[in-house]
Protein backbone atom coordinates (compact mmCIF):
# COMPACT_ATOMS: atom_id res chain seq x y z
CA UNK A 1 0.00 0.00 0.00
CA UNK A 2 1.36 3.44 -0.88
CA UNK A 3 2.29 5.77 1.93
CA UNK A 4 0.73 9.17 2.44
CA UNK A 5 2.23 11.79 0.14
CA UNK A 6 4.20 14.84 1.14
CA UNK A 7 2.65 17.79 -0.70
CA UNK A 8 4.45 21.10 -0.83
CA UNK A 9 1.81 23.02 -2.46
CA UNK A 10 5.95 29.50 -12.62
CA UNK A 11 8.07 31.45 -14.18
CA UNK A 12 10.89 31.09 -16.70
CA UNK A 13 14.47 30.53 -15.59
CA UNK A 14 16.59 33.68 -15.72
CA UNK A 15 14.57 36.51 -14.24
CA UNK A 16 14.87 39.30 -11.74
CA UNK A 17 13.90 38.75 -8.15
CA UNK A 18 10.46 40.06 -7.19
CA UNK A 19 10.31 43.72 -6.12
CA UNK A 20 7.36 43.03 -3.81
CA UNK A 21 7.80 44.16 -0.21
CA UNK A 22 9.43 41.20 1.60
CA UNK A 23 8.81 40.01 5.12
CA UNK A 24 11.81 40.19 7.43
CA UNK A 25 13.56 37.05 8.66
CA UNK A 26 14.86 37.75 12.17
CA UNK A 27 17.91 36.04 13.58
CA UNK A 28 21.23 34.68 12.35
CA UNK A 29 21.55 31.67 10.07
CA UNK A 30 22.48 29.58 13.13
CA UNK A 31 19.38 30.72 15.02
CA UNK A 32 17.05 30.21 12.04
CA UNK A 33 18.37 26.76 11.21
CA UNK A 34 18.39 25.65 14.85
CA UNK A 35 14.71 26.60 15.01
CA UNK A 36 14.17 24.61 11.81
CA UNK A 37 16.08 21.60 13.17
CA UNK A 38 14.33 21.59 16.55
CA UNK A 39 10.96 21.80 14.79
CA UNK A 40 11.42 19.02 12.22
CA UNK A 41 13.05 16.57 14.63
CA UNK A 42 9.79 16.46 16.61
CA UNK A 43 7.87 15.16 13.59
CA UNK A 44 6.96 11.46 13.57
CA UNK A 45 9.23 9.53 11.17
CA UNK A 46 7.63 8.23 7.97
CA UNK A 47 7.48 4.49 7.24
CA UNK A 48 10.60 3.15 5.56
CA UNK A 49 9.92 2.06 1.96
CA UNK A 50 10.69 -1.51 0.96
CA UNK A 51 12.31 -3.05 -2.10
CA UNK A 52 9.88 -3.04 -4.99
CA UNK A 53 8.37 0.35 -4.16
CA UNK A 54 8.91 3.58 -6.05
CA UNK A 55 9.67 7.15 -5.01
CA UNK A 56 7.32 9.64 -6.69
CA UNK A 57 8.34 13.25 -7.21
CA UNK A 58 6.60 16.23 -8.78
CA UNK A 59 8.59 19.40 -9.31
CA UNK A 60 8.94 22.62 -11.28
CA UNK A 61 12.27 23.52 -12.85
CA UNK A 62 13.44 26.52 -14.85
CA UNK A 63 16.73 27.38 -16.55
CA UNK A 64 18.04 30.40 -18.46
CA UNK A 65 17.09 29.17 -21.94
CA UNK A 66 19.09 29.52 -25.13
CA UNK A 67 21.67 32.18 -25.87
CA UNK A 68 21.92 34.43 -27.77
CA UNK A 69 18.29 35.44 -27.73
CA UNK A 70 16.61 35.85 -31.10
CA UNK A 71 14.05 38.57 -31.70
CA UNK A 72 12.18 36.15 -33.96
CA UNK A 73 12.03 33.40 -31.34
CA UNK A 74 8.69 32.86 -29.57
CA UNK A 75 8.57 33.76 -25.87
CA UNK A 76 9.70 31.01 -23.57
CA UNK A 77 6.87 28.87 -22.23
CA UNK A 78 6.02 28.83 -18.55
CA UNK A 79 7.56 25.82 -16.81
CA UNK A 80 5.19 22.90 -16.37
CA UNK A 81 5.26 20.47 -13.42
CA UNK A 82 7.20 17.32 -14.21
CA UNK A 83 6.61 13.93 -12.58
CA UNK A 84 9.29 11.36 -11.98
CA UNK A 85 9.38 7.84 -10.55
CA UNK A 86 12.54 6.16 -9.24
CA UNK A 87 12.97 2.72 -7.74
CA UNK A 88 13.58 2.89 -4.00
CA UNK A 89 16.05 0.00 -4.27
CA UNK A 90 17.73 0.00 -7.67
CA UNK A 91 20.58 -2.53 -8.09
CA UNK A 92 22.00 -0.47 -10.98
CA UNK A 93 22.92 2.25 -8.50
CA UNK A 94 24.10 0.01 -5.68
CA UNK A 95 27.15 -1.59 -7.27
CA UNK A 96 29.87 0.78 -6.04
CA UNK A 97 30.50 2.14 -9.54
CA UNK A 98 27.77 4.70 -9.77
CA UNK A 99 29.60 7.81 -8.55
CA UNK A 100 27.00 10.31 -7.40
CA UNK A 101 24.02 8.25 -8.64
CA UNK A 102 23.07 6.35 -5.52
CA UNK A 103 19.74 4.65 -4.98
CA UNK A 104 17.30 6.18 -2.54
CA UNK A 105 17.76 3.15 -0.28
CA UNK A 106 21.49 3.85 -0.09
CA UNK A 107 20.93 7.54 0.58
CA UNK A 108 18.44 6.90 3.39
CA UNK A 109 20.80 4.38 5.00
CA UNK A 110 23.57 6.98 4.84
CA UNK A 111 21.30 9.59 6.43
CA UNK A 112 20.34 7.20 9.25
CA UNK A 113 24.03 6.90 10.19
CA UNK A 114 24.88 10.61 10.33
CA UNK A 115 26.67 11.75 13.50
CA UNK A 116 25.31 14.50 15.74
CA UNK A 117 28.23 16.90 15.33
CA UNK A 118 27.64 19.30 12.38
CA UNK A 119 31.33 19.43 11.41
CA UNK A 120 31.45 15.63 11.34
CA UNK A 121 28.28 15.59 9.20
CA UNK A 122 29.91 17.91 6.65
CA UNK A 123 33.02 15.72 6.53
CA UNK A 124 30.93 12.61 5.82
CA UNK A 125 28.77 14.43 3.27
CA UNK A 126 31.83 15.65 1.32
CA UNK A 127 33.23 12.12 1.23
CA UNK A 128 29.88 10.68 0.12
CA UNK A 129 29.56 13.18 -2.75
CA UNK A 130 33.18 14.09 -3.58
CA UNK A 131 34.26 16.76 -6.05
CA UNK A 132 34.82 15.48 -9.57
CA UNK A 133 38.23 15.39 -11.22
CA UNK A 134 39.19 18.86 -12.39
CA UNK A 135 36.37 20.44 -10.41
CA UNK A 136 37.61 23.59 -8.72
CA UNK A 137 34.67 24.12 -6.37
CA UNK A 138 35.49 25.62 -2.98
CA UNK A 139 34.73 23.80 0.25
CA UNK A 140 31.60 25.94 0.73
CA UNK A 141 30.41 25.21 -2.80
CA UNK A 142 31.10 21.51 -2.25
CA UNK A 143 29.10 21.54 0.98
CA UNK A 144 26.14 23.30 -0.62
CA UNK A 145 26.08 20.93 -3.60
CA UNK A 146 26.23 17.78 -1.50
CA UNK A 147 23.69 19.00 1.05
CA UNK A 148 21.30 19.99 -1.76
CA UNK A 149 21.37 16.44 -3.12
CA UNK A 150 20.77 14.86 0.28
CA UNK A 151 17.94 17.26 1.13
CA UNK A 152 16.09 15.91 -1.91
CA UNK A 153 16.07 12.41 -0.38
CA UNK A 154 12.57 11.06 0.22
CA UNK A 155 11.07 10.11 2.58
CA UNK A 156 13.74 11.83 4.67
CA UNK A 157 13.81 10.89 8.38
CA UNK A 158 13.13 13.94 10.60
CA UNK A 159 16.26 13.33 12.69
CA UNK A 160 18.39 13.26 9.55
CA UNK A 161 16.78 16.45 8.23
CA UNK A 162 17.56 18.19 11.53
CA UNK A 163 21.20 17.10 11.29
CA UNK A 164 21.44 18.39 7.71
CA UNK A 165 20.05 21.77 8.77
CA UNK A 166 22.57 22.06 11.61
CA UNK A 167 25.34 21.10 9.18
CA UNK A 168 24.04 23.71 6.72
CA UNK A 169 24.47 26.35 9.44
CA UNK A 170 28.10 25.22 9.82
CA UNK A 171 29.02 25.67 6.14
CA UNK A 172 31.80 28.29 5.85
CA UNK A 173 30.19 31.66 5.08
CA UNK A 174 26.63 30.37 5.50
CA UNK A 175 23.96 33.05 5.74
CA UNK A 176 20.20 33.40 5.54
CA UNK A 177 18.61 36.11 3.41
CA UNK A 178 17.12 38.72 5.76
CA UNK A 179 13.71 38.51 4.12
CA UNK A 180 11.47 35.78 2.74
CA UNK A 181 11.81 35.08 -0.98
CA UNK A 182 9.39 33.49 -3.45
CA UNK A 183 10.24 30.14 -4.99
CA UNK A 184 9.39 29.10 -8.55
CA UNK A 185 5.94 27.94 -7.40
CA UNK A 186 5.23 31.32 -5.78
CA UNK A 187 5.62 30.11 -2.19
CA UNK A 188 7.28 32.03 0.63
CA UNK A 189 10.66 30.56 1.50
CA UNK A 190 13.70 31.02 3.69
CA UNK A 191 16.79 31.27 1.45
CA UNK A 192 20.03 29.86 2.88
CA UNK A 193 23.27 30.21 0.93
CA UNK A 194 26.91 30.92 1.59
CA UNK A 195 29.08 33.94 0.90
CA UNK A 196 32.72 33.86 -0.13
CA UNK A 197 35.27 36.12 -1.80
CA UNK A 198 34.92 36.42 -5.57
CA UNK A 199 31.53 34.75 -5.67
CA UNK A 200 29.37 35.55 -8.70
CA UNK A 201 26.65 32.91 -8.42
CA UNK A 202 25.22 31.54 -5.18
CA UNK A 203 23.26 28.34 -4.73
CA UNK A 204 20.48 28.85 -2.19
CA UNK A 205 18.52 26.15 -0.40
CA UNK A 206 14.86 27.09 0.06
CA UNK A 207 12.96 26.08 3.20
CA UNK A 208 9.32 26.51 4.19
CA UNK A 209 9.22 29.25 6.89
CA UNK A 210 6.40 27.53 8.80
CA UNK A 211 6.96 23.76 8.56
CA UNK A 212 10.70 24.03 7.81
CA UNK A 213 10.42 21.36 5.14
CA UNK A 214 12.74 21.51 2.14
CA UNK A 215 11.13 23.33 -0.83
CA UNK A 216 13.86 23.31 -3.46
CA UNK A 217 16.82 25.42 -4.51
CA UNK A 218 17.86 28.22 -6.81
CA UNK A 219 21.00 29.81 -8.25
CA UNK A 220 21.06 33.60 -7.90
CA UNK A 221 23.52 36.06 -9.42
CA UNK A 222 25.18 38.12 -6.67
CA UNK A 223 27.58 40.16 -8.82
CA UNK A 224 27.27 41.62 -12.32
CA UNK A 225 29.41 39.67 -14.79
CA UNK A 226 29.57 38.40 -18.37
CA UNK A 227 29.53 34.69 -19.11
CA UNK A 228 31.81 33.80 -22.01
CA UNK A 229 31.64 30.75 -24.30
CA UNK A 230 35.18 29.94 -25.45
CA UNK A 231 35.32 27.56 -28.38
CA UNK A 232 31.67 28.09 -29.32
CA UNK A 233 32.03 30.02 -32.55
CA UNK A 234 31.25 33.71 -32.36
CA UNK A 235 28.73 33.39 -29.51
CA UNK A 236 28.63 36.75 -27.70
CA UNK A 237 29.14 37.04 -23.97
CA UNK A 238 25.99 36.68 -21.90
CA UNK A 239 25.48 39.51 -19.40
CA UNK A 240 24.18 38.69 -15.94
CA UNK A 241 22.98 41.23 -13.38
CA UNK A 242 22.95 40.87 -9.60
CA UNK A 243 19.51 39.58 -8.66
CA UNK A 244 19.01 37.50 -11.82
CA UNK A 245 17.87 33.94 -11.19
CA UNK A 246 19.80 31.36 -13.18
CA UNK A 247 18.34 27.97 -12.19
CA UNK A 248 15.30 27.22 -10.04
CA UNK A 249 13.79 24.00 -8.70
CA UNK A 250 10.58 23.74 -6.66
CA UNK A 251 9.57 20.44 -5.10
CA UNK A 252 5.78 20.22 -5.25
CA UNK A 253 4.96 16.73 -3.98
CA UNK A 254 6.60 13.44 -3.08
CA UNK A 255 5.42 10.06 -1.95
CA UNK A 256 6.09 6.33 -1.88
CA UNK A 257 4.02 4.23 -4.30
CA UNK A 258 3.84 0.58 -5.21
CA UNK A 259 4.19 0.85 -8.99
CA UNK A 260 5.78 3.16 -11.52
CA UNK A 261 3.06 5.49 -12.76
CA UNK A 262 1.10 5.41 -9.50
CA UNK A 263 0.49 8.71 -7.75
CA UNK A 264 0.21 9.07 -3.97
Amino acid sequence: MASAPSVMTGRSGAERTSPAAPRAVPGSVQEVLEQAASTVERVDPPPTPHAGQWIYEKKLSASPGGWPKSAAAPPEAEPEPQEHWARYADPRFENGKEGDDRSMRERLRFLDELPDNPAAVLKKVRAYYPSGKGDHESEGEHDMRALSVLLESQPIPPQALAKLYRALAAVPGSEVTDHLVRDLAGRDALAVGHDEKGQKVRREILIDPHTYQYLGDRWIIVKDYKESFPGVGDTPDRPWKAGDLMFQNALLATGVVDHEGDRP
